[in-house]
């Protein structure tokens, strides 16, 4: 009995060890939190591997115990991802509340240099905390991918910043899939069958007659209309307006969670990078 709880102890701690970095890897932690857990599951292993840190106890008592803690650590667990989750969320908020404190800020504290994701970062550019990076020495984008240059410029074409990286789009599939559902897994041939959103939708209903999903989520395929619309989704009076190429993809969002073709996932979420690995059955 005392052997098989040991057992036990220590196969908790490394499932909350490896959870842990699975969580710090997928930004669910954040460094201090993944810090104190990963202690906790060592301490876990070390108490369960090592006779003298449990012995003089009864097993019924250590049975208890482990399963009251057990159960607390899980619920600790969801309660410092929440948490982390939203710090890193504050994150951002807090760099706008920084950059308007700056006039008031000493010398020495004041920002130099930040980071913006694209996703907002015109609200950075289309302000007067940045400044013309060229009037700094920075003049040569020859070699710089120019939607990465139109990211980082105001309305008026000031460019604000440089991109660090860039995320070229790319279709990615699984060979083996491909090669059942398409009868062939070379790229050249498989760029042939889904070079067009007809085509694509149509092989996503061959797919889905042969168990698997054309996509892990709705929304892996909104980059491809949204960046491709022709007019902006706000207008200058402040009017949301929907483009030909969002309404194209909310059409097809909708038709692909109707029919199955596609998991109903967020991007971001375990359940839709699960699909990467082996037991995944998108393609």
């Amino acid at each position: 009995m005392v052997t098989t709880f040991r057992t036990l102890m220590v196969a908790t701690g490394i499932v909350f060890l490896l959870w842990d970095f699975y969580s710090y890897a997928r930004q669910k932690l954040n460094e201090s939190m993944g810090l104190i857990w990963a202690f906790v599951s060592i301490a876990l292993i070390v108490t369960g591997a090592v006779p003298a840190l449990s012995g003089g106890v009864s097993e019924w008592l250590l049975i208890c115990l482990f399963i009251i803690c057990l159960l607390l650590l899980f619920l600790l667990f969801k309660v410092t991802k929440a948490v982390s989750v939203l710090t890193m969320k504050n994150q951002e908020l807090a760099m706008q509340v920084s950059l308007l404190n700056q006039e008031n800020a000493p010398a020495d504290e004041k920002i130099d240099m930040f980071l913006a994701e694209a996703d907002y970062i015109l609200k950075y550019t289309d302000s007067e905390f940045t400044q013309d990076i060229q009037a700094l020495g920075v003049t040569d984008f020859s070699n710089t991918y120019e939607y990465t240059v139109q990211a980082a410029s105001d309305a008026n074409g000031t460019v604000k910043g440089v991109s660090f990286q860039c995320c070229p789009s790319a279709l990615i599939y699984r060979r083996s899939i491909a090669k059942d559902v398409l009868g062939t897994d070379d790229p050249a041939e498989v760029q042939a069958k889904l070079d067009s959103w007809d085509k694509f939708n149509a092989v996503a209903a061959d797919a889905k007659a042969k168990g698997y999903y054309m996509t892990a989520s709705e929304s892996e395929t909104f980059r491809v209309f949204s960046d491709n619309g022709t007019s902006a989704l706000v207008d200058d009076s402040g009017k949301l307006t929907l483009n030909d190429s969002i309404k194209a993809w909310q059409a097809q969002a909708k038709d692909f969670s109707d029919k199955g073709y596609t998991l109903t996932t967020g991007i971001w979420d375990d359940e839709c990078t699960a699909q990467m690995f082996k037991d995944g059955k998108t393609m």
